[in-house]
């Protein structure tokens, strides 16, 4: 974007010139002494504009008196350049104000969009670290319950209510989408677990069978790892990308 507006300060100052240049042709082209001063911008193969008729033709020079090329020769070519370079370098000199100022904005701009990414990502690295350590408490409650080789250590206390709403404000400012997802699907297999739990406890109390109860449990907690272990893929994955 800036090397497209200085493109077009340049190509503004390149048209003040050629205006200039045209003037002082016109100048010199209504006075049959004076030379029509040839284009600075044009190449060999310029039309050349033709002289007032005065009963001849002008030389391939383009000057009416060859005589007179000594005395006119280069005066409307140096007063013209002379303009055009006064011309050019007050054009230089508002344009380039100008472009340091773009050019420093687009840093600054630069520079806060940097300190946000940073600033996000503390908070958002901050946030699945707890969130993890949620997730590690509910899966010491899956291993710990009703074990297949135990007895072993009590389950874990649930968090409270408090806790528990300060991790999902959290988790809801700050979490990507992927994560959410996974995260929703972790907590599904949890409370799966939870209900089969229930349902072989009850099978056992009442002396029914509770092989079919106790499979659905184990199955359950196998599915609660797995969901775990994509969960903290997930995270990490995100938390080490780097940003393109």
């Amino acid at each position: 974007m800036l090397r497209a507006r200085a493109g077009i300060l340049a190509s503004r100052a390149s048209t003040t010139r050629l205006l200039l240049f045209k003037h002082a042709q016109a100048t010199a082209a209504s006075c049959s002494c004076l030379p029509v001063p040839r284009c600075p911008l044009a190449s060999d193969n310029c039309h050349r504009p033709t002289w007032p008729s005065q009963g001849r033709l002008p030389p391939p020079g383009g000057i009416a008196d060859p005589a007179e090329a000594p005395r006119y020769g280069g005066q409307v070519d140096e007063l013209t350049v002379a303009f055009a370079g006064v011309v050019a370098a007050g054009v230089v000199g508002v344009t380039a104000p100008v472009v340091n100022w773009l050019v420093a904005r687009e840093n600054r701009s630069h520079e806060r969009r940097l300190a946000h990414d940073a600033r996000l990502f503390e908070r958002r690295a901050a946030a699945y670290t707890d969130l993890l350590a949620a997730c590690q408490r509910l899966m010491q409650y899956v291993e710990r319950t009703e074990p297949i080789w135990g007895p072993g250590p009590e389950p874990p206390e649930p968090p409270s209510d408090e806790e528990q709403r300060e991790l999902d404000a959290r988790v809801g400012a700050f979490v990507s989408r992927q994560v959410d997802e996974q995260l929703n699907a972790f907590r599904t297999t949890i409370v799966d677990f939870h209900d089969h739990v229930i349902a072989y406890r009850e099978a056992r109390d009442t002396s029914h069978t509770t092989a079919e109860h106790g499979t659905k449990m184990h199955a359950a907690r196998d599915e609660a790892r797995r969901k775990m272990r994509l969960l903290e893929a997930t995270v990490r994955d995100e938390l080490t990308r780097i940003p393109s």
